[in-house]
């Protein structure tokens, strides 16, 4: 299991889920890359910032996406593009939306999503 920098544990029975529920912001775009146990999720996330494409354990990592305010991802392109809105409508307290995007990509246009929670 590949840990956050801030925690190893010295107890070998510890499945680290007290630190996953207490963890409210990830700023690592490759987090969700990273191999974790599948009985761990996050529960209290409000901000991520995710390199796409979003991966099986994204979707199953995150239980409560009421929580979640902000969304950064490092890229965009049109394959993401429904990945996007379906997590749009489970976050519903979403509010704000970061993307980087390479200039050689014509501009993004943000008309072409639904905005359920607006």
């Amino acid at each position: 299991m590949c840990v956050p920098h801030s925690l190893k544990s010295t107890d070998p029975y510890d499945d680290y889920q007290d630190f996953y529920n207490n963890i409210s912001s990830i700023d690592d775009a490759i987090f969700f890359y990273q191999k974790i146990p599948s009985n761990i999720h996050l529960s209290n996330i409000e901000h991520l910032k995710i390199k796409p494409p979003i991966n099986n354990q994204f979707w199953s990592i995150i239980l409560n996406w009421n929580r979640m305010k902000s969304l950064e991802l490092s890229s965009y392109n049109d394959t993401l593009h429904s990945q996007l809105q379906v997590l749009f409508y489970c976050a519903p307290n979403l509010r704000y939306l970061l993307i980087h995007q390479d200039r050689l990509i014509l501009p993004l246009q943000m008309s072409v999503f639904k905005y359920p929670n607006i």
